[in-house]
């Protein structure tokens, strides 16, 4: 299968530390699609893909040096480290990096948890940590793993059709290579959108999800096994937005 060998693909180029980003994702939604994409247009896209996993690398590496440094000293030291690893979090989220790249989001998280438990004992140990505080310091990763995973969701708005979209939402549901992340798992996308929804907005995402689930299977880019799969994350989606209402009356 397509889908299957593309993914197999990425993990096989990743052990030769080959990233496959979120500009290749996009041509391989396009090519899923029936576009011909010129192999040139292929380079640019891995290009650009590496151009940003680098540019995070590099800052994330230059962080890793500091904080085990004979400099790194002081509680000005750890806020310094943890402005650095709160831009280096967002640039990577936004830019779908480190959802793509288990290996360095874990990395992130590593730091970013650790700092957060140090800042929160250094407080408590001088009387300065609140209820309010404390919660908040709780929610920092939540935050960024949700941006993670709405930027996921549309690649950035970078897919530039509502068949892309919709493409994109079921292959990469289907994709077990997707689900090593150590953040949210983009594995049950189909089923998380769905349950996010509005009330009026629901059914219809569920209409268009299955007609494009009936388009790939008619041309043989999915199985019949693997758009069972999708139909059961569409009822549990289903299922899911109706209890969130339920809980949530007020949720529009």
């Amino acid at each position: 299968m397509a889908l299957f060998n593309f993914f197999k693909k990425k993990k096989e180029e990743k052990i030769d530390n080959i990233f496959v980003g979120r500009y290749q994702q996009i041509l391989f939604i396009r090519q899923i699609l029936g576009e011909d994409v010129p192999a040139l247009e292929i380079q640019i896209a891995t290009n650009k893909d590496l151009s940003e996993r680098n540019e995070i690398v590099e800052k994330l590496e230059n962080l890793e040096k500091y904080m085990h440094s004979d400099f790194f000293t002081n509680q000005f030291d750890v806020s310094s480290a943890s402005k650095d690893i709160s831009e280096i979090a967002k640039d990577g989220y936004n830019n779908s990096v480190l959802p793509n790249d288990s290996e360095l989001e874990e990395r992130v998280l590593t730091i970013y948890h650790n700092i957060i438990e140090y800042t929160k004992n250094f407080a408590k140990k001088n009387g300065s940590l609140t209820e309010e505080e404390n919660a908040n310091f709780d929610k920092i990763i939540s935050r960024y793993l949700s941006i993670g995973l709405m930027t996921w969701m549309t690649l950035g708005d970078k897919l530039q059709t509502s068949d892309e979209q919709h493409a994109w939402v079921i292959l990469s549901s289907l994709s077990h290579a997707n689900k090593e992340s150590t953040g949210f798992d983009k594995g049950d996308l189909v089923k998380t959108v769905l349950t996010l929804l509005s009330l009026k907005d629901v059914k219809l995402e569920a209409e268009q999800l299955r007609e494009m689930k009936k388009r790939l299977l008619e041309s043989k880019k999915i199985s019949d096994h693997e758009a069972n799969m999708i139909e059961e994350l569409i009822e549990q989606g289903l299922d899911g937005n109706k209890r969130l209402h339920e809980q949530y009356p007020d949720r529009r």
